[in-house]
């Protein structure tokens, strides 16, 4: 998809322009629009033009239209009309034309972008590991999946769980929220999280209709468990251990509800060992007993996980929830080597920053 269109400017308090793709002439292109970084909306580029028209540039109705919640301050303002199935951006148009004189419209980037491994310097000592500037935007909810990915991830997920539920085997989706979006107040100032644009949050949504198939999201069990303490490092990238212990307490909730599994470990069966260090700051975390939680041999359901590097933590809790836990650190179930009565339940873990997404 090759799209070709302009950027006409602010005008009337609305953002205005048009895209058409030449290779697919009656079709409407997808648009979102971010001011300053921050996504004010979407449209489609349906809008009736008289000069599209007499250009010859498909039937003339490519253009669109977005109206902005507030009129622009004087100053620069950073304008990006994004078409998200074509990865492209529309440029602006020579002679755009802005609302006041004293506004300047740009689609450059307004500081220097990071590099794709540089953490994030937020607030009071905070670090955000570094992650492609794509990514991230995507886990803050910044960038949310366009529609056609977010069909092709449901019918991905809807297949899985229709053979699992053949052979017998129940099958849970988990959706690990980023660091950025359980602490968005420790990130740099003017920068927000867009908590139902995430990943896991739209596929949460999107699962709605399945009759049987949702989606667990741990945005909200983290953000509750900060009470206990920090569920992530401040400077490291993992969960901590109270973090990824809640995590896996509200995974077997969950599958508790279903009759998978039993109740989940009390909490006080959570030891903790010496410090150690963590994340890239000098910080230092109590290490997980592993000899105080042992319990002895498990009379439990055996269980496969997925995960696609985002559930190491949670591992060892697991370990001492089930009588079997196979672990592959890839998301994509190979369900031709899963068979009849082999496993109880199959977990996928995914992060919104993740390559699942």
């Amino acid at each position: 998809m090759a799209i070709k269109g302009y950027v006409d400017g602010v005008i009337g308090g609305s953002v205005l322009g048009w895209a058409h793709d030449p290779d697919r002439p009656g079709e409407r292109i997808e648009l979102e629009i971010r001011v300053d970084d921050a996504l004010i909306g979407r449209c489609v580029a349906d809008l009736d033009r008289e000069d599209l028209t007499r250009a010859g540039i498909g039937d003339g109705r490519h253009g669109f239209r977005l109206p902005l919640a507030a009129p622009l301050t004087p100053g620069r303002h950073r304008i990006v009309v994004e078409a998200p199935a074509a990865q492209a951006v529309l440029p602006l148009a020579r002679d755009h034309f802005a609302d006041q004189a004293a506004v300047t419209l740009t689609i450059e980037p307004l500081a220097p972008q990071r590099g794709p491994s540089e953490p994030v310097q937020g607030l009071g000592g905070w670090l955000f590991p570094g992650t492609s500037p794509e990514r991230f935007e995507r886990a803050l909810g910044r960038r949310p999946l366009p529609p056609r990915r977010l069909e092709e991830l449901v019918g991905a997920l809807r297949t899985r769980h229709e053979r699992l539920a053949a052979l017998g085997v129940d099958y849970l989706v988990v959706t690990l929220p980023d660091k950025a979006c359980v602490y968005a107040e420790h990130l740099p100032a003017g920068m927000t999280a867009a908590f139902e644009s995430r990943p896991g949050a739209q596929l949460a949504r999107a699962l709605r209709a399945a009759p049987r198939l949702r989606s667990l999201d741990l945005l909200t069990t983290l953000r509750d468990a900060r009470g206990d303490g920090r569920v992530y490092a401040r400077t490291g990238a993992e969960l901590t251990w109270p973090g990824a212990f809640h995590a896996y307490r509200a995974i077997v909730k969950e599958l508790a509800l279903r009759g998978v599994t039993g109740e989940p470990m009390p909490v006080g069966r959570l030891a903790r060992g010496a410090l150690v260090p963590v994340g890239d700051g000098g910080e230092r975390e109590p290490d997980l007993d592993r000899e105080q939680l042992q319990g002895g041999p498990v009379d439990g359901p055996r269980a496969l996980v997925l995960h696609d590097g985002s559930g190491e933590r949670l591992l060892p809790f697991m370990g001492e929830h089930f009588s079997l836990l196979d672990v592959l650190a890839t998301t994509g179930l190979l369900l031709a080597d899963v068979t009849r009565g082999e496993y109880a339940v199959v977990i996928e873990i995914v992060a919104d920053g993740g390559t699942f997404f």
